[in-house]
This record gives structure tokens, sequence and C-alpha cells, in this order.
């Protein structure tokens, strides 16, 4: 069985930019065991379609949604977030950001979580100016007019929101703009206070708060990399006590 996806932005309309935005899908869906695999490509009209594996477990956000308080044990939580790290530092490591990443484009396979929906990746070798991806999981920096950004950086933050999520079964703000008041909250305290206040903090380990703490940094000068994320104690400690 397969699944057909159409990215979120058309393909566009000068065939240079075809065969150079889908040489880029491509290059995103290298084979990873936490990517989904891309078999093939076509365009009808002027959209670009890809034919990817099919996920029969479904996405993350519908499972999630599924448990008990929609939101899953910390160590579940860190087991989805190392397997999504790893397939995001695979793409960086080939010069690739997804841009996108939320519950949605996390896809389940016998168990084993892989990223897909890869319509909004761009090179890394340049900055990013466009204001893209879901809202809850947008960096401060994509949201902020005007501002050229890392889109490594912004790839961390999303992950960082999805861990957020995962253990509080919430987003943290509708959009990271300073416009927001519970947005201005969490810049001055930070998300130890934050799940605090939310009576949270005492069921989650000291090392997944340090982790969520890392990712979840507005400035992405003081972000962790996701190399730092992979390396991080919160994962060492959960493969001790698996």
């Amino acid at each position: 069985m397969l699944d057909l996806r159409k990215p979120e932005v058309q393909a566009p309309d000068d065939p240079r930019q075809e065969k150079a935005f889908a040489h880029l899908q491509r290059s995103a869906t290298t084979p990873h065991p936490h990517i989904v695999q891309y078999l093939d490509d076509f365009i009808e009209g002027h959209t670009l379609y890809f034919v990817l594996e099919y996920c029969a477990g479904g996405d993350l956000y519908s499972v999630v949604n599924r448990g008990q308080n929609q939101r899953l044990a910390c160590a579940d939580a860190l087991a989805v977030v190392q397997q999504v790290a790893t397939a995001v530092a695979s793409l960086h490591s080939r010069h690739i950001a997804h841009r996108d990443l939320s519950l949605e484009n996390v896809l389940l396979s016998r168990g084993v979580c892989k990223i897909a929906d890869f319509g909004l990746a761009t090179r890394t070798d340049q900055l990013c100016v466009e204001r893209v991806g879901k809202a809850y999981y947008m960096a401060p920096e994509v949201v902020a007019p005007r501002v050229a950004y890392d889109p490594k950086a912004a790839d961390v933050w999303s992950l960082g929101i999805i861990l957020f999520i995962l253990v509080t079964g919430s987003p943290l703000v509708p959009l990271a703009t300073d416009e927001d008041a519970a947005f201005r909250a969490f810049k001055k305290v930070g998300v130890r206070e934050v799940l605090a206040a939310w009576g949270l903090a005492d069921s989650i380990p000291e090392r997944a708060l340090h982790l969520l703490d890392g990712m979840m940094q507005c400035d992405p000068a003081q972000r962790l990399t996701i190399e730092q994320v992979l390396r991080h104690d919160a994962f060492e400690r959960r493969a001790a006590e698996a």
C-alpha cells in the first residue's frame, strides 16, 4: 500500500525550479529508519505529488489524542522525540531543514516514528525569511516580521514543542509572538516555571526539564543544536532505565 501526498506548496511553474524542488524532496527522504521512504513523484497540472511508503499507524497527533489526558508518559515522549531527533539530525547533516515538524507530520509504522511531509523543506546553506509551518510549532524568530533565521535552529524549537505537547497535552502558546501575553510571560520565566504553574513540573524528571529548557530557548543562539539534543542526558537515562 502506498501513501500519496501533496506538498503544502505548489510545484514551481519554471521547469528548472520544478526539477530542483523535486530533487530537494528526494534528498530529504533519503532512506532512514525514521524518515518516511520516498518511492516516486509526478506532476499533475501544476501540482507536484510524492508517492511515499504507507504508515498504517497514522499520525502522532491522532495517537496522542486517543490517549489518557491527550499526553504520553515522559519516558514514552522521550522515546518519540529521540527517534524524530535522529531523523532531523540526518537531514541537518545533509544541509536540509524540515521547517514543518509537528505531531501531524510524525507518522507511525509498527510502533516506529517517521517524519513526513517535506513540502516546506529547504537548504540550510542560507538564512530563511519565510513565515512557514504550523502556528503552535513556529519558533519566535520565524514568527517575527522581517527577521532572517537559521532553519535548523527553528527545527529544534519545533521539536521542543513536540516534546512539550507530548508531556503536557497542550501547546505552549497559539503563536510565539510578543503580542501574546502568555508568550511574553514564558520569555520572562522559562519553561520550568510554566510547567510548575500548570502543576506538571513534579511529574517530569529533571533531565527532561533540562532538555525542554535547552530546546525552547527563545534566542536561537542559546538553543541546543540537534546534535546536542541527541547527546542529552535525558536520552541516556531513558536507555539505562529501559
